[in-house]
Formats: C-alpha cells, sequence, structure tokens
C-alpha cells in the first residue's frame, strides 16, 4: 500500500517542482523582456476578435494559429497588454513537462526529470521563448507533444487489425505535426526522423507503406494544416514561394560547400550557445569555439546518442539529429534574436544529455568510483542548471542598463492613459527611435496609431495645412475627442519657436517624457 501511494505522489511532486522552478525563473521580466511587440500577430488577433477570419499570420508562410489563441485569450480574459506574453509562458510550461515525459519514455524517468530541469534554466527558452508571442515560439511544444504521441504509436505493436486506440494515436500525431507547421514550416526537419522511424518499425519502406499508419497521421496533418492547405490552393502556393525567398536575413542564399560548412559550424557552436547562455554576439565564433561547456555539452549530446542507439532507443536521437542536419542546409542566420529557429532542439538534446549523466551513475559499483562519479555528475548538471540561469540574470542587467526593456513604453501607456481626451488619435513622429514599436504597443492596446513624419512639416503656413489635412483624413474614418502627437525634442522645440505654428495648433499641453519624446495634446485644430 506505501509503495502504491509512493507511485502516484512521485509523479504529482515532481511535476509541481517542475512548475515551480520553471515559473520562478520565467515570471521575472516577463513583461519587460524582450522589449519588443508582439507586432502584427496580435493586431491579426484583436481582428479576429473583431469578426475577422484569416487562414494565414501576417507572412503567407505561417498559419493562423497563433494569432487565434491569443484572440481567443482577449475573448476570455478581456485585451490587455499580459496575455501575448502569458500564452508563450503557458506553452513554455508545458513543453517543459512534455521533455520529463519523453525523457522518462525513451531513457529513465531520472534522465527525464533531469531534462526537465535543465529546460527550466534553458537561456532561450527562458528569455524569449517563454516570453513572446512569435508564431514559431510554439514550436517547441508542438514538436514535443508530436515526438511523445509518435513513440507511443511506434511502441504498439501492430495487430491483425488497426484498432481504435492505434487510429486516434496516429491522428493526434498528425495533427499535432500539422499544427506545428502552421507555427513554422521547420516542422519538416522532423519528417527524416519520422521516415527512419516508421522504417525501423516494419523493417522495409514497402511494408510500413501498405499500413494504414502513415496515411492515418497524413490525415491528421491534413487537418492540423487545412487552414494552409485551403489558402495556398487559391493563391497558387504563395506560402511556397514567400517561404523560399523571406526572410533573406535567415535563409542560406548560396550552396556551396564553403557556405554549408560555415552554417554547420555556427549551428554547432550556436546551439550551446543559446542554451547556456552566451548571448553576446559581438564575441568572434572563434572565442566561443574556445569554450570548454561548448565542448563539455556536445560531449554529452554525442555520448548520448551513442547510449540510446546502443539500447535500440532510437526515437530521440534521431529526432535531434534530423534537426541538426537539416537545418543548416536552409538556415544561415545565428544570431542572438534568430536562435527560434532552433529551440525546438532543446528537448532531444537535454534528452540525449540527460541519458548520459544518468549512465554516469549506473556504470560504477565500487564504493569510491559510484562516489566520485556521482560528485562529478552532481558537478556537471549543477554547471548546466546554473549557468544559464546567472547568464538570464546577467541578460536582463544589460537590457536595463541600455534601455532594452518595455518600461518606456508603459511609461508611454501611462501618460496617454492619464489624458483627458478620452478617445484620442495617435500620431507618432516615425523619427523616434524604435517609433515602430510605440505604434505596436499602443495598437495592442486598442489606440489608433499612425505614424507621421513631423520632421519634414511645421516650417510654413502650407506645410501646416497640409499635415493638418492629413491628420483630418486619418481622424473621418472615426469620431476622436483628440490628438496625440508623440514628438522628438527637436520637433518641441520648432513647434515652440514657430508662432504661427502654436497660434495654428490652439491649446497645447506638453508633457516632457524620458528626454526622448514629447507628447502635445492639441484639442483643436
Amino acid at each position: 500500500m506505501k509503495h502504491h501511494n509512493r507511485t502516484i505522489w512521485q509523479p504529482l511532486i515532481s511535476a509541481a517542482v517542475l512548475i515551480a522552478l520553471g515559473l520562478v525563473i520565467r515570471i521575472p521580466y516577463l513583461h519587460l523582456v524582450p522589449h519588443w511587440s508582439g507586432g502584427n500577430e496580435n493586431y491579426l488577433a484583436l481582428e479576429i476578435l473583431e469578426g475577422a477570419r484569416p487562414l494565414t499570420n501576417q507572412n503567407p508562410h505561417l498559419g493562423a494559429l497563433s494569432p487565434y489563441i491569443i484572440a481567443l485569450g482577449f475573448y476570455i480574459f478581456g485585451v490587455n497588454t499580459w496575455i501575448p506574453r502569458v500564452i508563450p509562458l503557458i506553452f513554455g510550461m508545458a513543453t517543459i513537462l512534455l521533455t520529463w515525459r519523453l525523457g522518462a519514455l525513451t531513457a529513465s524517468r531520472r534522465a527525464g526529470f533531469m531534462a526537465a530541469v535543465l529546460m527550466c534554466g534553458a537561456f532561450y527558452h527562458v528569455v524569449f521563448t517563454s516570453h513572446f508571442p512569435w508564431s514559431n515560439n510554439l514550436t517547441p511544444f508542438f514538436a514535443t507533444a508530436f515526438l511523445l504521441v509518435f513513440y507511443h504509436l511506434i511502441q504498439q505493436k501492430p495487430p491483425p487489425r488497426v484498432n481504435r486506440n492505434r487510429i486516434l494515436t496516429a491522428l493526434l500525431a498528425g495533427l499535432l505535426f500539422g499544427m506545428g507547421m502552421q507555427t513554422h514550416p521547420e516542422m519538416v526537419n522532423l519528417l527524416p526522423a519520422v521516415a527512419v522511424m516508421l522504417a525501423l518499425q516494419k523493417r522495409h519502406v514497402s511494408a510500413w507503406l501498405k499500413s494504414p499508419v502513415p496515411w492515418l497521421m497524413l490525415a491528421g496533418a491534413v487537418a492540423g494544416y487545412g487552414n494552409m492547405i485551403l489558402y495556398n490552393l487559391s493563391h497558387r502556393f504563395q506560402s511556397v514561394s514567400f517561404g523560399l525567398t523571406y526572410p533573406e536575413y535567415a535563409l542560406t542564399q548560396e550552396y556551396t560547400t564553403t557556405s554549408l560548412a560555415g552554417n554547420y559550424w555556427r549551428e554547432f557552436l550556436y546551439l550551446p550557445r543559446i542554451i547556456l547562455g552566451y548571448w553576446d554576439d559581438t564575441i568572434a565564433w572563434s572565442v566561443y569555439a574556445r569554450y570548454p561547456m561548448i565542448w563539455i555539452f556536445w560531449l554529452l549530446v554525442i555520448t548520448g546518442t551513442v547510449i540510446s542507439i546502443r539500447a535500440k532507443r532510437y526515437l530521440v536521437p534521431a529526432a535531434f539529429w534530423s534537426m541538426f542536419l537539416t537545418i543548416p542546409v536552409i538556415n544561415s542566420g545565428y544570431v542572438l534574436h534568430l536562435g527560434r529557429y532552433l529551440v525546438f532542439m532543446f528537448p532531444p538534446a537535454l534528452i540525449l544529455v540527460a541519458e548520459t549523466l544518468d549512465k554516469s551513475l549506473k556504470s560504477f559499483t565500487q564504493k569510491y568510483a559510484v562516489l566520485i562519479s556521482r560528485l562529478a555528475v552532481t558537478a556537471v548538471f549543477a554547471l548546466l542548471f546554473i549557468l544559464p540561469v546567472r547568464h538570464i540574470s546577467d541578460y536582463y542587467r544589460y537590457c536595463e542598463e541600455h534601455g532594452r526593456t518595455r518600461e518606456r513604453y508603459f511609461h508611454a501607456l501611462e501618460i496617454i492613459q492619464s489624458s483627458t481626451v478620452q478617445n484620442p488619435l495617435i500620431l507618432v513622429d516615425d523619427t523616434i527611435a524604435e517609433s515602430s514599436e510605440f505604434i505596436h504597443f499602443f495598437r495592442e492596446n486598442r489606440y489608433p496609431c499612425h505614424p507621421v513624419r513631423f520632421s519634414d512639416h511645421f516650417w510654413s503656413q502650407s506645410a501646416l495645412e497640409d499635415i493638418a489635412g492629413r491628420i483630418r483624413q486619418i481622424e473621418s474614418s472615426q469620431n476622436y475627442d483628440g490628438i496625440i502627437l508623440m514628438l522628438t525634442p527637436s520637433v518641441r522645440r520648432d513647434i515652440l519657436c514657430n508662432i504661427p505654428v502654436t497660434e495654428f495648433l490652439g491649446q497645447v499641453d506638453a508633457r516632457f517624457y524620458d528626454r526622448v519624446v514629447d507628447f502635445f495634446r492639441i484639442y483643436q485644430l
């Protein structure tokens, strides 16, 4: 009875520990770092809330799944700034639990728990993936969920006839893959692993092609990716053509031995960099190549691969190396903010690391050898967890010192909300540093906002009439109580020193903001 109770409570306690640890590390700076807004994806969510039904995301190579999820959050909890940040946090926490489960099934319970703990502190997964509403920040969740369901599928012994459980598992695996494809097409990097595992299961490709399992998975994938299929059929496969040309900053532009070798070398260094928190892009690759922890990471991954293959546990190493070997063929961007293209590799990579550490604890029987191995494994595991957590703290401090948080946007929002104008139109001078981010942020908070080049105006009566006409044209689409101008200090000085301007604008309430931006509230034009 005691053993039965322990069996029930142990996974619950483990899950509670992982959730608590993951939240403690992720919640600080959740709304401040990174400093970008959600951009067009959040606008799309607002449009969905108002009745729009888009098939794609802001760019046609991405599906609309992420905006629909954010729109659902807005619908349930109301439109606010925290929903787009909490949703990736929830998916990030779910990915930790999926990593734990996948590791427990494919390696051991201890290895699964160790891999999940390392996911709790993985630098990029904390600072970006769990904080920011990019569509492909959901990809690690769907990729890991797919691998977990696919594992259950291939573990089932093929019966003479396909039963209901096998049908549902195959459909669910395909559905998760299709939904993952909506978050980003990089899910295709898992297909070689799928082919390898099915071939190993049935020994020969022709044999498993005759099985209904691959076709059931395909049906599930079509359902999960259905809106994108419909869009491409009606738009001449624009997702494919767009995806092959955008974004130029990430796609491999030329296929030569030198360029591909360079991509593989940068991926080799970059993956442990964004896991362990070596975030400084100004440091040369040759310097990072001399960091001991990068080589320790790869020693653990490669050893874990050998251990898994020798134990005939192929799924995790197949998934990891499938992604590692195919990504550089497509991706050439390996700088900090592009780490999102590699984060779905974290769970299998850390499971392989944990597999090595766990095996090291079981490899010795002599008393002193056991003690030494335990001390060594504990030291390496602690270092793999503490190092990225420390680098997370360093990165937050760097962001604060260099003004790369969202504090300025919240400050601006407070100023606008304190205005006596209840329904303002906001016009932002596009010469302001990060003006587009201010515009994104205001629009996410449901304030009508437009960019205007104020620095080209306020010089003559004709220029004033021109800018006034543009303002009235924007204003005519809706009824506004007043207009708020967001200006640079130089334009502010021009306005205050120009008598015709001040007479033309009428009553002006000026507020100085952060020595960078001024707000002017205009009551009449």
